[in-house]
């Protein structure tokens, strides 16, 4: 009778560890994402990015100031390794007079190509190749754009620092700008800076 009891007390604590680490496990995995500290940093754009037509031209346009936030890449599993946080990026054609724009430096997170898109694939997303940098080191973003006839429009560029590959843009900090094209003149990037703050959903 005694045997039974123990081996009946060594069932129910052995089913109490089993529960134990399946909710450790659980809660491991739905841990929140890691905070990233924003102060001060900020990412400016040109007013407009102005060029002759029927052209392909690599215009500076963007770049990241002020901040500390070293910069990593995500790994097999979707955890940021190297840094904290990756810096994620979605483009939108929008009503750019253009055939193709994209942007060097960067990866498409379906092809595996740099971030590309056109009137026949207007999005795309993926990721800037900016491991082991720092957002405080000032990233430039310079798109190549071919241009198409004279015209004007703007294309959307959203900016997420995500510190795990499926976390919700809603809730990461980030920033969305517009990338104005005029095209029939060939001036470069244009007119004044605007600093744009990072805030939590900004990038959606």
């Amino acid at each position: 009778m005694r045997h039974n009891r123990l081996r009946h007390v060594s069932a129910v604590l052995g089913l109490g560890l089993v529960l134990a680490l399946l909710f450790a496990g659980a809660s491991a995995s739905a841990a929140p994402p890691r905070s990233i500290d924003t102060t001060g940093a900020s990412l400016y754009t040109f007013d407009a990015v102005q060029w002759c037509p029927n052209s392909t031209v690599i215009s500076s346009w963007s770049g990241t100031r002020g901040g500390d936030i070293p910069l990593g890449a995500f790994d097999r599993m979707g955890r940021v390794t190297g840094g904290a946080a990756v810096l994620a990026m979605r483009v939108e054609m929008g009503t750019a007079p253009l055939s193709s724009l994209a942007f060097g430096g960067t990866t498409d997170a379906a092809t595996g190509q740099t971030i590309s898109v056109t009137p026949a694939k207007p999005t795309a997303s993926g990721t800037v190749n900016a491991a082991g940098l720092n957002w405080n080191e000032g990233l430039a973003f310079q798109p190549q754009l071919t241009t198409v006839a004279n015209g004007s429009g703007s294309a959307l560029v959203h900016f997420a620092l995500l510190t795990r590959r499926n976390e919700s843009w809603k809730k990461a900090p980030g920033v969305t700008v517009p990338l104005n094209v005029v095209v029939g003149q060939c001036l470069g990037a244009t007119g004044s800076q605007t600093e744009r703050a990072l805030t939590n959903g900004g990038g959606r």
